[in-house]
């Protein structure tokens, strides 16, 4: 993330399966996506660009009825929330309104 400097606000998004109560998953995803927001400090990312969001297992992506769907559903995801638009590279062609090259 501090390679892309244009990257101003990140969602980290915490999930989990269907096992277990609902307040207890709600927990541990919100723990999942801030132990990652914690990593990212420490890499120096900017904490302000950061905000961690626990799911619980509100947004499955695959079938909590087999091993491997509830495996794929125990994840984070990142959401760019905002980002800055690059500065075009001094030298590039650019285009005019009327289309012809400058």
């Amino acid at each position: 993330m501090n390679a892309h400097g244009n990257l101003q606000r990140i969602l980290i998004e915490g999930h989990t399966d269907n096992t277990g109560p609902m307040a207890v998953n709600m927990r541990l995803s919100q723990a999942r996506a801030e132990t990652v927001r914690k990593y990212l400090i420490s890499k120096k990312v900017k904490a302000s660009k950061l905000t961690a969001k626990g799911f619980g297992p509100t947004r499955p992506i695959d079938s909590n009825e087999t091993v491997a769907g509830r495996d794929r559903n125990r994840r984070v995801e990142f959401t760019i929330l905002s980002q800055a638009d690059l500065p075009q590279k001094r030298g590039s062609d650019t285009k005019s309104s009327s289309g012809v090259k400058r």
